[in-house]
């Protein structure tokens, strides 16, 4: 009979082990690793339940024991037979750790071993690498996403203004005015003069909204005035931190 199997990378027995050795009814042994006077801490750390199957196919419990956990299991074990089957649970739980150990030295000096575990770094300081550029190329956008909701509407350049400072970009009205016309955004003259390009209107960036002004002296006046939609206020805040960050 095998006394000590290896599980999960370690040495251990189990309580139908245990019981067949000493003599024992598995009921018993169960009985007695529950009411072991130790940690709840140890006795998790030494002790785990789990189902076997017997010979009719029916589901029980059992209990997988570490060496520490035989060791304190059957301390209160007595007799000459006990002493003698403990002897021999101890020399093979040392037995199984040796020849588990070696296994595992002989592993890591293998050269292929060493080979694989430099590629396998190698790979994994790549793909981190790969990931930080992503999360770098997409910083901007998730520094915006996460700094505030964009506009269903279409707002004025003055609150563009307002809200590239709310996201770490000095820029004022009137610098942004400029750098919108000296960009290509804005008209730079005339009586379009600040005005939307064919080029911001094709980008879907910018719009004109049409109005009405009235007064005592002119009457009735139609108004035209620069907004930047949704998907512009995400394109202008990205583009400044882009240029902050380079």
């Amino acid at each position: 009979m095998k006394l000590v199997f290896i599980e999960n990378n370690r040495p251990v027995t189990d309580s139908l082990t245990v019981a067949e050795t000493f003599g024992k009814r598995h009921a018993d042994v169960m009985r007695d690793i529950r009411n072991l006077e130790c940690s709840e801490e140890f006795n998790q750390r030494n002790f785990a339940q789990i189902n076997y199957q017997d010979e009719m196919n029916r589901s029980y419990p059992k209990y997988l024991i570490t060496q520490d956990g035989f060791s304190f299991l059957v301390m209160g074990y007595t007799g000459k037979d006990a002493a003698r089957f403990k002897e021999m649970y101890i020399g093979e739980f040392n037995r199984m750790r040796d020849g588990l150990n070696n296994d595992i030295e002989k592993f890591l000096y293998n050269p292929d071993t060493i080979i694989q575990i430099a590629q396998n770094w190698k790979e994994e300081k790549q793909l981190r690498l790969q990931a930080e550029a992503k999360i770098e190329s997409d910083r901007p956008l998730v520094l915006y996403a996460e700094s505030m909701q964009v506009s269903k509407d279409a707002i004025l350049i003055n609150d563009m203004a307002k809200l590239l400072k709310q996201n770490g970009i000095d820029i004022g009205e009137k610098r942004l005015f400029q750098y919108l016309r000296d960009e290509g955004y804005l008209i730079k003259g005339g009586s379009e003069y600040n005005m939307p390009t064919q080029r911001s209107m094709n980008l879907g960036i910018m719009e004109i909204k049409l109005g009405q002004r009235s007064s005592a002296s002119e009457g009735v006046k139609m108004t035209r005035t620069t907004k930047i939609t949704g998907k512009g206020q995400i394109y202008f805040i990205n583009k400044f931190l882009k240029k902050e960050s380079a």
